[in-house]
Order: C-alpha cells, then sequence, then structure tokens
C-alpha cells in the first residue's frame, strides 16, 4: 500500500522562494501529494499572493497563523495538521527547495517501507546555483566533534544494511514517518530557530528510529534564502542555541563542547569584526548573552 505523504513548508516573508518551491514540486512526477502551506506570520504581503495563486489548488491547504512562531512551532503547526488529517509520513521543506522533474518522494518513501526502524530520510542535497554536493547525511557540526556522530553511524550501519544509505539527514528536505514523529516528538519551541533541529535529531534517534540520507536523489537548495547568514539574526540565535542545547543534553565532555563553541563563536565574531558588520557583532553577543543567562523563546530578532 503506498504511504499518505504530506509536505510541510514554512513561509515567513518570502513569496519568491516559497513560489519557486511549490512550483517545482507541483511541476515534478510525484504522485498523491498533500501540501500544508504554514504562513509564519509574515508582515510583507507574501501570504496574500500565496492564496491569490496557490489557494484554489486541491493539492494545496495554506494555514495562516497569526505571530511568527519560529521554524520549530511553524513546523510543529503543520505537521500536527498533517498527522491529524492521516499522513503516513511528513515531509518537512525549507521554502528555498527546489525539487527536480523526476520523482524523488516515491524513492524516499520506499526505503521507509523497507526499513522499519528507519524513522527519517533525505536525499542528496546539493546548491542551486552550481550544482555543488551540500549535503549527503555525513553529519558534521563545528560545536560538536566528529566522534559524536561516528559512534551514532557505526550503530545505523550495524542496524540497516543499505548500500544506497548514508548515516545522517539534513532538515532542509528531510522525510519523517508518522511513527516516528509521534515517538520521538515533534519540534522544540524553546529555540525559536536554529538548532531545534539537531536536538529533534537525537530524539528520533533515543525513540529507537534511525536516520539517513538516500544517495540515489537529490534536491536543490537555496541556502539562506530567507535570512542573512552573516546577519543578526543568525548570529544571535546560533550563539545562544548551542549553550541552550548543551545545557539540556551533555552530547560530550563539557570541556571539549567549551573549547569548540569558543572557536566558533570567536570566529565568528573576528569575522564580523573584520568586515565592520557591527550589526552581526551585537547579535553574536547577545547571543552569548543570553545563552548564559538561559534565555529561550523568541529573541531580540526578527
Amino acid at each position: 500500500m503506498e504511504k499518505s505523504v504530506h509536505i510541510v513548508i514554512l513561509n515567513w516573508n518570502n513569496y519568491a522562494d516559497t513560489a519557486r518551491c511549490l512550483e517545482s514540486l507541483l511541476a515534478s512526477s510525484a504522485k498523491e501529494i498533500k501540501i500544508w502551506l504554514v504562513d509564519n506570520g509574515s508582515t510583507d504581503n507574501s501570504l496574500d499572493q500565496l492564496e491569490r495563486n496557490f489557494g484554489d489548488i486541491t493539492s494545496v491547504s495554506v494555514l495562516a497563523l497569526e505571530d511568527n512562531l519560529g521554524f520549530g512551532g511553524g513546523m510543529n503547526q503543520g505537521i500536527g495538521t498533517a498527522l491529524e488529517n492521516g499522513a503516513d509520513a511528513v515531509f518537512v521543506l525549507n521554502n528555498d527547495i527546489v525539487f527536480p522533474e523526476e520523482d524523488i518522494i516515491g524513492p524516499l518513501t520506499d526505503k521507509l517501507s523497507q526499513h522499519p526502524s528507519l524513522g527519517a530520510i533525505s536525499p542528496v542535497i546539493t546548491y542551486c546555483e552550481t550544482g555543488k554536493i551540500k549535503s549527503t547525511g555525513a553529519d558534521a557540526v563545528v560545536t560538536i566533534p566528529n566522534e559524536h556522530f561516528a559512534r551514532r553511524r557505526e550503530r545505523f550501519q550495524l542496524a540497516i544494511d543499505d548500500p544506497e544509505l548514508n548515516y545522517g539527514v539534513s532538515y532542509s528536505a528531510c522525510l519523517f514517518s508518522a511513527e516516528a514523529l509521534r515517538d520521538g516528538g515533534l519540534f522544540s519551541e524553546e529555540y525559536f530557530m536554529y538548532v531545534e533541529d539537531i536536538e529533534h535529531a537525537l530524539s528520533i534517534e533515543g525513540a529507537g528510529y534511525h536516520r539517513a540520507t538516500h544517495t540515489g536523489v537529490t534536491i536543490s537548495h537555496e541556502f539562506h534564502g530567507s535570512t542573512d547568514p552573516h546577519g543578526a539574526l543568525p548570529a544571535y540565535y546560533k550563539a545562544r542555541n548551542w549553550l541552550l542545547l548543551h545545557r539540556k543534553r551533555t552530547l560530550e565532555p563539557r570541556g571539549r563542547f567549551l573549547f569548540w563553541y569558543l572557536y566558533f563563536v570567536m570566529t565568528r565574531w573576528i569575522h564580523r569584526l573584520v568586515t565592520l558588520n557591527i550589526s552581526g557583532l551585537l547579535g553574536l553577543t547577545r547571543g552569548v548573552i543570553d545563552g548564559l543567562k538561559g534565555r529561550r523563546g523568541k529573541g531580540p530578532y526578527p
């Protein structure tokens, strides 16, 4: 029996990327999909444009939120609605993803059916502009040593023998089984944005599910389509939320985390200082301070 796949796309003040994502998805050969387009309290006219251009399409339903709930909160609204409406699998997408013409959802759902312990699966992610590979599932995070992922990768390889699957996923395009979402839970909303994907991945694994990337299918991503990668917003939330995560979950000896966290902060602090990016510098500094204070939820940005 074919799985009922529901797709959740989050928009916030970015009609152009969201429309391109929807257009590419609708033009693909993917079969029998339901799309939940969540508008995260946009303050421009992107919601009106999306409703006008996509609201009459049967497979698309628009969920308009009054406030910006952040990535986790906005996605949770869409995921919860999808599960309530009978989704067997939920595809979480960044709005700056671009689908190829061929169906990539079918091969991903086939792997979920083939491996019952597989709770999350991604395609290979490439850059839109260059076609170069960004992610093949081999997790790498600057504040977490490679040993952390090496142990999990070894457990994955012992549990799932499939040459087309690599350990790890990218949350920019990730298909979850409904069972994994129910057992592992939805996104934590205390981070507002950034790092919630790391904790969610740990929760999925903690519930007994594995994560993998299907090396036989590819999708494109326009990275940082909604935010300036060197701006105050990502600087604040990344600096703050890494501290929140490591206070909540001990992923490694605290001394080693402190070293990598300081490396993360100092390299970005120096970059913003050299480029005279004062707003990014202030955002980074405020993030460290609020992380030490344990401040959660929406911060001073956006």
